[in-house]
């Protein structure tokens, strides 16, 4: 990102200050981008492996790859390239160091991750698993005018296939495949089963980008912008994560779960350690077993978006039932009247 920063801040900076900002560290971003060269020189497969990113509750690291790095890593190979270019820096040897080692990490995505059955992107080597946000360094590629990464076709299939199987109708839920659908509760495990906040705005873009259906497009970014404005009622105070499916927190907050453990005076685990809830419970424990009773709150609009949810609606006759019209199984248990003022009931209800 520090790359991406960089050219970023050319594009977009002040015309006659941006240049003096970004010339000085041209070396720091170089060495980065050499650093992501000798990281995906080193694996088998030309791609860093074995990376921590900002999915840090994905766990991604266990694998060889993943998706989501590994576009990141076409993005700072590109980004790279185009500054080592910029006459005043004419660092042509580096900038084709570079677009020899995107090319190598194109291939292997081609090779490793792309499924040409099924037409996705895996989330990581070795699995059948679907991430809603892997491409995210597309969006980022593609508002820098540095061009689709892989194939606009390929693109377009994958987001498909994204909300085919991640749809809910509070958001795409962060991975389906790892698990039987739809997930563990996070509670001790990965995080798969939860919404992360932007990836119904990046499957938009990346879609409107490629020429895709705009009513559409917006009806996806819409899953998650209406559910916080009309649902939770809080443009505001945007969280990271909201509650998947089946474990009581559908579309809430999951930083409920912490705020709830600290009123009922329970440590909160790490979340690397036990994932996102209170005490020891396993997957099959339920959010009002480790959360003070409180009233239900008022019901809440009808959900706002029409898209369809084929997997979702197959998922949930094998797990607990919910209604956006009765919102009682949604949240009882977990907002609480005395909890903190950012946490007051009547911001989300």
């Amino acid at each position: 990102m520090f790359i991406v920063y960089l050219l970023e801040y050319i594009a977009w900076g002040h015309a006659e200050t941006s240049w003096e900002v970004v010339f000085p560290l041209w070396p720091v971003a170089r060495a980065a981008a050499a650093w992501q060269m000798r990281r995906a020189n080193r694996s088998a497969i030309n791609l860093p492996d074995h990376l921590t990113d900002t999915y840090d509750g994905l766990f991604f690291q266990r694998y060889n790859a993943s998706t989501y790095s590994a576009f990141f890593h076409l993005l700072a190979m590109r980004a790279a390239a185009a500054l080592a270019r910029i006459p005043d820096i004419g660092d042509e040897a580096f900038a084709q160091a570079c677009d020899e080692s995107y090319a190598k990490a194109n291939a292997s995505i081609q090779a490793h991750l792309w499924d040409p059955t099924k037409g996705y992107y895996r989330a990581y080597t070795n699995g059948s698993a679907v991430m809603a946000d892997s491409l995210y360094a597309q969006v980022l590629a593609d508002s820098l005018g540095l061009g689709t990464l892989t194939s606009d076709a390929q693109v377009r299939s994958h987001l498909k296939v994204v909300a085919r199987e991640n749809g809910t109708p509070h958001g795409l839920l962060v991975m389906t495949g790892r698990y039987p659908y739809p997930g563990p509760n996070p509670r001790g495990h990965d995080g798969d089963n939860s919404v992360w906040m932007m990836a119904n705005a990046n499957w938009a873009t990346l879609s409107l980008w490629r020429g895709g259906d705009v009513d559409e497009a917006f009806a996806m970014a819409n899953q998650t912008l209406g559910w916080w404005r009309s649902g939770l009622k809080d443009m505001w105070n945007v969280v990271a994560l909201h509650g998947g499916l089946g474990y009581g927190l559908e579309g809430q907050p999951l930083l409920l779960v912490a705020a709830s453990c600290l009123l009922a005076k329970r440590a909160v685990p790490s979340k690397r350690r036990h994932g996102f809830g209170c005490g020891r419970a396993g997957a099959s424990g339920t959010a009002s077993q480790h959360m003070p009773h409180t009233p239900a709150p008022r019901p809440l609009a009808p959900s706002v978006t029409q898209l369809p949810y084929p997997r979702y609606a197959h998922g949930m006759a094998r797990a607990p039932r919910f209604s956006h019209r009765s919102p009682r199984a949604l949240t009882s248990g977990v907002i609480c009247e005395s909890v903190p003022v950012y946490f007051r009931r009547s911001e989300w209800v």
